[in-house]
């Protein structure tokens, strides 16, 4: 069952993922991968699979598992196989992603928000 989104936890997302982008073509690399996994994961809201995530990356195959079995192993992404092909697997955000996506965005808004 998919998550519940929040509204201004998705504006954030999107304002992150657009950062990154900017990041990439202006540094010309790769910043945040697992950040930018577990942001394109919850904005999807229904599993995908390695394929379509290393589509938004400029990764290889091996660095991109590597990756997502890392934020496997933080229990904050999860992996089921594919109905159709069990030797393709989809990852999906756990509730335990949610909530860091969460606490990061509270950080975020609290280190850099300018009251002055």
């Amino acid at each position: 069952m998919p998550l519940a989104l929040d509204l201004d936890l998705v504006l954030f997302a999107k304002w992150r993922l657009r950062i990154a982008e900017l990041d990439l073509r202006i540094f010309q690399r790769e910043c945040d991968v697992e950040l930018r996994l577990i942001i394109l994961l919850y904005l999807n809201q229904s599993p995908l699979e390695r394929t379509a995530l290393l589509s938004q990356f400029k990764l290889d195959r091996i660095t991109m598992r590597t990756r997502i079995a890392a934020l496997i192993e933080r229990n904050l992404v999860s992996e089921v196989a594919n109905p159709a092909d069990k030797r393709k697997k989809r990852y999906s955000l756990t509730k335990r992603g949610v909530a860091l996506l969460q606490d990061y965005k509270s950080e975020v808004t609290k280190l850099t928000l300018v009251t002055e």
